[in-house]
């Protein structure tokens, strides 16, 4: 009776233990997710699998990127660029007819010579944008060309880095009390090339929070979106998708330019960066596919701006905060359910590492259609919730068994009271036996006048020569199926048939 009600106690605590242990690991993975802990595993999942999405498509063939390169500082013999190349290299550009030059180069002071030049240049055509810089993040702010200052032609080089360093986000506009609002080197290019689209940056009619290019809603990045966690949201900030991976748009070198070694058709119709790509003269950025000159970042983001105004991609999404909440606990619930079950360690093993590998494909999968899905926090929550079910029932049933087996081995055989615990779910049923319906056959066997003959026998001799007898009969019973479960004097009973 006390077996039973051990196992009748158990076997109904189950699920609620089930639930209390998914319900722990889900606070915990909580607790460690909104500190923090887990956006670096969140961040390495998803660079992984970024440059694996990212490369199924060849670079952006509507942007060119025109560098100043380490030959070009060895054949003109100076850095920076001085103002009269780079004014020389702009006019040579125009007149192949690109929709907006982007020039990833300071000109807060100038560089002479040819600083008038260059002013002209830059005065008398709008399509060409300068940079500034906001300076946040410790950094100077730096101001656009003078002759520009409070014109449409200027667009900051800001980029938003994470805590490791790397840029993932690209931000399109900022406000700043003293600065005002300014637009990006990135958007301000690509508001140049959609114009001749007719398409145009407006306020979204169902969120006039939200900026619509075009056909698509521009989704803003919110601190906790994907895998960070109270990430600085500041100003008006997308996730990266670096379509083309890490193959280089086409590049020409600012000597090409010069000395016109090139096809005019390859500046007609496009957006032309121009910028320093010299190694030994560029602060390069950090980016999922390695090391990047800045240029590169901002041709990415405008590619990106002029996939989302032709209606040619979607912007990457997230859950939100609910919903991936939501997202966690239904893994951590079906690691605790996969913990249930009563398998053997190996089979167990592979399934939670499957299930784990199809977390991975599936959130490889959403992100591919433009949703980040956390891996990381789901992914501990289904091996912690999984394999602490599986150790909880493990270390019970180890306590049970020796329990029932205390109890079951003082009136029963040590191969009775195995049996009784291996194939307890055949014959208890919510705890009690279960009534069955069995032919059994008993045999009784003794010594045929044990007496006379031990009475002829030394007493040691004759125990060792019943001893004898009882071992062989016992293995006989045992041989054929049978279970010896009483001694008596010089004989046994052994049962048939019985579980």
């Amino acid at each position: 009776m006390l077996g039973s009600g051990i196992w009748k106690r158990a076997t109904g605590s189950e699920t609620g233990v089930m639930l209390i242990i998914a319900a722990t690991v889900f606070a915990i993975v909580l607790l460690a997710r909104a500190a923090g802990i887990l956006e670096p595993l969140e961040i390495f999942v998803y660079d992984r699998f970024l440059p694996v999405l990212a490369s199924g498509e060849p670079p952006d063939p509507r942007i060119v990127l025109v560098a100043y390169t380490e030959q070009d500082i060895q054949d003109q013999g100076v850095f920076p660029l001085p103002d009269a190349t780079l004014a020389e290299t702009i006019r040579i550009v125009l007149e192949a007819g690109p929709r907006a030059i982007g020039v990833d180069l300071y000109r807060d002071v100038a560089i002479p010579p040819g600083t008038k030049q260059l002013e002209e240049v830059l005065r008398g055509n709008s399509q060409v944008i300068m940079i500034s810089r906001y300076g946040e993040e410790g950094l100077l702010h730096v101001d656009p060309p003078p002759v520009l200052e409070g014109t449409d032609q200027v667009g900051f080089s800001d980029l938003k880095l994470d805590r490791d360093d790397t840029v993932r986000r690209g931000i399109l506009y900022q406000e700043d009390e003293t600065l005002g609002i300014g637009l990006s080197l990135a958007l301000r290019t690509a508001l140049l090339y959609l114009a001749h689209e007719q398409v145009g940056l407006a306020l979204d009619p169902d969120d006039p929070e939200l900026l619509r290019l075009g056909p698509t809603t521009i989704t803003r990045f919110h601190g906790n979106d994907g895998g960070y966690s109270d990430a600085d949201d500041g100003g008006y900030q997308i996730l990266l998708d670096y379509h083309g991976g890490g193959e280089r748009f086409a590049t020409l070198s600012i000597g090409d330019v010069l000395r016109g070694d090139f096809e005019p058709e390859l500046f007609r119709e496009r957006i032309v960066f121009i910028g320093v790509t010299a190694e030994t003269h560029v602060d390069v950025i950090q980016v999922p596919f390695g090391l990047w000159p800045g240029v590169y970042v901002h041709a990415h983001i405008a590619s990106q701006l002029l996939r989302y105004g032709l209606g040619e991609s979607l912007p990457q999404t997230s859950l939100t905060e609910f919903e991936e909440a939501g997202w966690i606990l239904l893994f951590i619930l079906l690691g605790a359910a996969l913990g249930l079950p009563r398998i053997s360690t190996p089979p167990f093993v592979l399934f939670a590492l499957g299930g784990a590998a199809g977390l991975i494909a599936i959130s490889m999968f959403a992100l591919d259609s433009g949703w980040w899905l956390p891996v990381a926090a789901p992914g501990l929550g289904w091996l912690a919730s999984a394999f602490g079910v599986m150790a909880w029932l493990s270390r019970r049933e180890h306590f049970e068994r020796v329990e029932l087996m205390q109890i079951f081995s003082r009136h029963l055989s040590h191969d009775v009271a195995e049996a009784l615990w291996e194939q307890r779910d055949e014959f208890l049923d919510g705890g009690r036996p279960r009534p069955q319906r069995l032919v059994c056959t008993i045999l009784f066997a003794d010594v045929k006048d044990s007496t006379r003959v031990g009475e002829k026998l030394d007493p040691l001799v004759f125990m060792e020569w019943l001893n004898g007898f009882m071992d062989t009969m016992a293995q006989q019973a045992s041989a054929h199926g049978g279970i010896v479960d009483d001694y008596f004097g010089d004989g046994l009973k052994a049962d048939f048939g019985v579980p």
